[in-house]
């Protein structure tokens, strides 16, 4: 009672010394306490904080904006790959965040074992569900997310994916096409905008059964309008999460819905769509339905009573992240082939000593050892630059990565793009050399790379090999400026813009074909 009526003194008092003040003597006391509690808490991030002892940049320590500013200039991958050569394999990118680039911390982080503790998905994956719904990439309760990649595992095994290779194969002879024809002239095609043409055509076939033919047209579908050109607002709201802690769900709430409006076109279109599918699959048909992933994947769904949005989410999911990862690897290994063209010539050799025309090109003789240099240069492609390359980060329980004991409730990541290209982990890492993967006395860490992070992708690989063979059967690819660093001017956000690419195909003598 004695502490009560002292602190109503006090208060009292305080109150009558602020109202004899000024206006501009309460915001001058207003700033200063302000900046007080900023200088304050910097201290403790710089000093007293559980990770002060990790190196890193101190601004990154000691605030947010280190982090933002690299990101939302879509720099982040080759910063932190300058960062982890300067400071080592472990280093604070954040006051509370560890950024890897060992390839023992992508086990640690992103694997599973009995005999350590679970690291979870951080709150950052929330940003992405501004309608409420997650899918397999957003989902952050563990059990909810095994349960969906449960009923997800069977629409992507390989039997399934075998199931719809005809679809790819048909898809793989129009974009052939589409290369020859549009890129014969000496002024090449601009390859990453028909390659991601062609990716989106592809799996959105795949997965709704739908045609929309923006590769044989020319004309780009509003999703694709979507991936291209809302990336950068995207990774702004990130930015406003990680400053202030504005959800993207608490953004969509109150921003004008013109704002957001591809977000919802897309989140609409893709529920008419798998309403579509859910009806056509549900109404008896003397002919069974086409074979495709949403076929294998809504028996699963709508047994477990997901909700239409969820499905439909789910399935969003699917067609952005096959697009993007599909679109980014053919425009990679085009540059790389064109910039090495004895790799390219062996690799055309390799086709040919295998194959005597190009309807024997299949998904099965592409696995086998007739094909191991193809399969080499997939995995070098995805080494030098790969698709998964934002830090994904985790929540640590209390456990060690690498060896470094991490506290509970620390942010913890891989950079896989430093991880790759590390010459602690690889010889001359920046050199496309598809051979380290096949050389048994290679000294190389090869499981430092996991492009695709950790898990089976038999739809990616099948459709990468297709592709890869039936453009390198068909013609020599060369590139308008070899001059440039392709590699060094793309730019991450949420999904990777791509910097513009020349190519020239020049088509092969006949073999068969």
């Amino acid at each position: 009672m004695v502490l009560v009526d002292k602190l109503t003194s006090f208060a009292i008092i305080l109150l009558g010394v602020v109202l004899n003040l000024s206006v501009g003597e309460v915001m001058c006391a207003f700033l200063t306490a302000l900046l007080t509690f900023f200088l304050l808490h910097i201290t403790h991030n710089l000093f007293f904080h559980p990770l002060s002892h990790i190196p890193g940049p101190r601004l990154a320590a000691a605030t947010h904006l280190y982090l933002t500013y690299h990101h939302f200039h879509g720099r982040l991958p080759f910063v932190l790959k300058l960062l982890h050569s300067h400071y080592g394999p472990v280093l604070r990118i954040a006051p509370n965040t560890l950024n890897f680039s060992s390839g023992t911390s992508l086990a640690d982080i992103y694997g599973s074992s009995p005999h350590r503790k679970f690291f979870r998905k951080a709150p950052f994956y929330t940003n992405f569900d501004a309608g409420g719904n997650t899918n397999l990439n957003t989902e952050t309760d563990v059990l909810k997310h095994r349960e969906l990649k449960r009923l997800l595992g069977p629409s992507l095994s390989h039997r399934s994916v075998m199931g719809v290779e005809a679809t790819v194969r048909r898809y793989v002879e129009v974009l052939v096409g589409g290369c020859g024809r549009l890129g014969a002239e000496e002024e090449g095609v601009e390859v990453t905008e028909v390659y991601t043409e062609f990716a989106f055509d592809l799996v959105a076939d795949l997965v709704f059964g739908r045609r929309f033919e923006s590769l044989e047209t020319g004309k780009r579908h509003f999703w694709i309008k979507m991936l291209l050109e809302n990336v950068r607002f995207m990774i702004l709201l990130n930015a406003l999460n990680k400053l202030f802690g504005i959800s993207l769900r608490r953004i969509a709430a109150t921003l004008p819905k013109f704002l957001l409006r591809d977000y919802y076109k897309t989140i609409n279109f893709t529920t008419e769509v798998t309403q579509e599918r859910i009806t056509a699959l549900s109404t008896p048909s003397p002919t069974p339905p086409r074979a495709d992933l949403l076929t294998a994947l809504l028996p699963s769904l709508l047994t477990a009573s997901f909700p239409l949005p969820r499905v439909a989410d789910n399935v969003q999911a699917l067609v952005i992240g096959g697009t993007d990862t599909l679109s980014l690897f053919f425009s990679a290994c085009t540059y790389f082939l064109c910039q090495y063209p004895s790799t390219q010539s062996r690799l055309l050799a390799e086709l040919r000593a295998e194959f005597k025309s190009a309807v024997e090109i299949t998904g099965e003789r592409l696995e086998g050892e007739g094909c191991r240099y193809l399969n080499a240069v997939i995995r070098e492609t995805m080494r030098v630059l790969p698709p998964v390359a934002l830090p994904l980060p985790r929540v640590s329980p209390g456990e060690t990565v690498d060896g470094v004991w991490v506290p509970e409730g620390t942010e913890v990541s891989t950079s896989f793009y430093a991880a790759a290209t590390d010459d602690g982990h690889f010889k001359d890492p920046m050199r496309f050399e598809p051979l380290r993967w096949l050389d048994p006395e290679t000294t190389d860490m090869l499981e430092a790379s996991q492009p695709l992070l950790l898990g089976p992708r038999h739809l990616t690989y099948l459709e990468m090999r297709l592709a890869i063979a039936r453009l390198v059967w068909e013609y020599e690819m060369q590139l308008v400026d070899r001059q440039r660093d392709w590699v060094n001017e793309n730019r991450l956000y949420a999904f990777w813009l791509k910097a513009e690419l020349r190519v020239r195909f020049k088509r092969r003598g006949a073999v068969g074909v």
